[in-house]
């Protein structure tokens, strides 16, 4: 909630000491100390603190795949975060190759026209576009434009892929 009201040093702040608690109660291992490092790793990436929020990404997504399958949505989340990091630090291609596992894993568990993998291929289509590979980008956006278009018009989901394709498709000839 902190997070939400833009109080990040007093969420940062609590989010230590409640991962600290973890390890030392819970250890290593435990997911709860995996969703900790994670929620925290988020709040750093709100402060501008990318190489701690990777470390703490990385350790919780290497947790979730000694306890968890490669398709859980935990892994999904982790591996989604930490290519927002990975982006943010200026490294486009390796956030891609990320998303592309984040995509792999929702289809298998989500299903193919899920409106939270159609977010994230909205995100790959970024991506690519960035890096540009225009042509693939519109392939992708406008996938993930038709996964949502079931979706109501003021859902989030499909808000943020409309905000990606007008600007991945501006220009674009009808």
């Amino acid at each position: 909630m902190l997070q939400d009201l833009g109080e990040l040093p007093r969420a940062r702040e609590l989010l230590e000491a409640a991962l600290e608690w973890g390890l030392k109660n819970l250890g290593e291992e435990h997911p709860s100390v995996a969703a900790r490092r994670s929620n925290l790793a988020m709040v750093l990436h709100g402060l501008g603190e990318l190489s701690r929020a990777k470390d703490l990404l990385e350790a919780a997504l290497a947790s979730d795949l000694k306890k968890l399958s490669e398709d859980h949505p935990s892994v999904a989340v982790r591996r989604y975060n930490l290519a927002m990091i990975v982006e943010a630090q200026g490294d486009p291609g390796a956030a891609l190759q990320l998303i592309g596992q984040v995509l792999v894993s929702e289809e298998k568990s989500l299903g193919r026209d899920h409106p939270s993998r159609a977010q994230t291929r909205a995100t790959m289509a970024d991506l690519l576009f960035k890096l540009g590979n225009d042509e693939e980008a519109r392939r992708e956006v406008r996938e993930a434009l038709r996964a949502v278009a079931t979706q109501p018009e003021g859902s989030s989901h499909r808000r943020n892929v409309e905000a990606v394709a007008a600007r991945i498709l501006d220009g674009e000839s009808g």
